[in-house]
């Protein structure tokens, strides 16, 4: 979604080739990607090396020649600015002219050492640990090839900066387009909604951590939806609880968000920060988090969020929440005015727009020589 609204922004003034990696199986290229880039080139992935990033750092070979072979055809010295999105893609850095930005939506070795230390696996330990600290190293290197790096909050910036000293880092915010997130009457159900990509390993840690350690915790009648994109087997298997309802692939999830009173963000694992809070914000719906569900947002217990980490803690708010309608409505009216003051892409783009003007006409700071 990110993507989606930066490209979408910088088309209006700029004209902009995108290349991007796809399945196999993928053959078309999305018509709203057409029409608001001037060419479009997928690149298929190989079936061998579609792999969970945090399964094997094999995942940053994927695909060398394919893609290569698409940016140099491309003539990337031709262009002002070349956009680098993740670290997974900083491997063609040598392949891109001085004028090219780096942009980290997280900092990955973050997420890989908390999955190693919530694993209880005790075989993968080892394996998880070495990961952790192979990415890290990864991204020391990668960071200092690229005069500018766009992270989405100051707490990334700080852990960029401390172990990058070479160029500069700036922080673009996320945001929602309010628009299409228009503030939801309040629902009187009581059901609680957990949103997210849930083939994304952290949001499906959240969701078994809910369904097996928090909705236990619960003496009081609810329902818990889980929703989102592509959930594997172990995710669909939840539904299994009477309490728990998995909607897979909604078409709009609006609907689904109406029909809940409260939304629940019960991440362990996570870095930059999440469209999921922004968006039930946007939406009036009150919300419950652990502190690394609203990490990097200017988030306040019991004035924006309610914030807890252990179980019975979590569980205990949601159900207060639920019982305490002046509480809930003092949650949905603070949270809708902290995005229409701060986290709004009408605000942020056009200051990111900026940025990268600055950083192509300073000839100086774009051309020095990162080895």
């Amino acid at each position: 979604m990110r993507r989606w609204e930066i490209l979408r922004y910088l088309a209006r003034r700029h004209e902009l080739t995108f290349l991007y990696f796809a399945p196999p199986d993928t053959t078309a290229i999305p018509d709203a990607l057409r029409q608001i880039c001037a060419r479009v080139e997928r690149v298929s992935l190989p079936h061998a090396e579609q792999i969970s990033a945090h399964a094997s750092w094999q995942m940053l070979q994927h695909g060398v020649a394919e893609m290569r072979h698409a940016i140099e055809i491309s003539a990337p010295a031709l262009f002002d600015l070349v956009l680098v999105d993740s670290l997974y893609m900083s491997l063609y850095r040598a392949f891109l002219p001085p004028q090219t930005v780096l942009l980290e939506q997280n900092i990955e070795s973050q997420i890989c050492k908390q999955i190693a230390q919530h694993n209880t696996v005790a075989a993968a330990q080892t394996r998880l640990d070495f990961t952790w600290r192979m990415v890290e190293q990864y991204e020391n290197r990668a960071w200092a090839q690229f005069a500018l790096r766009v992270v989405v909050s100051e707490h990334d910036k700080r852990a960029v900066t401390r172990r990058c000293a070479r160029g500069k880092t700036i922080v673009v915010e996320n945001g929602v387009d309010l628009d299409a997130y228009p503030r939801l009457p309040r629902s009187r159900a009581r059901a609680a909604l957990f949103a997210g990509a849930l083939d994304y390993f952290p949001n499906a840690d959240a969701a078994q951590f809910l369904v097996r350690e928090i909705l236990p915790r619960l003496t009081r009648d609810i329902t818990v939806y889980i929703a989102g994109s592509h959930p594997p087997p172990e995710i669909q298997a939840l539904s299994n609880s009477p309490r728990v309802r998995v909607i897979a692939d909604p078409s709009d999830m609006s609907s689904v968000a109406a029909q809940n009173a409260v939304a629940i963000v019960p991440l362990r694992i996570g870095s930059g920060t999440r469209l999921k809070i922004l968006e039930a914000w946007a939406w009036g719906i009150p919300i419950v988090t652990t502190t690394r569900g609203c990490e990097g947002l200017d988030a306040r217990d019991e004035h924006h969020v309610l914030i807890r980490d252990e179980p019975q803690a979590f569980a205990d708010a949601l159900a207060r929440l639920l019982d305490d309608d002046a509480l809930a409505q003092r949650l949905s009216a603070n949270g809708r005015a902290l995005v229409e003051q701060r986290y709004t892409w009408k605000n942020i783009l056009p200051k990111f727009e900026d940025a990268l003007a600055r950083f192509v006409e300073d000839k100086k700071y774009v051309v020095q020589s990162f080895d």
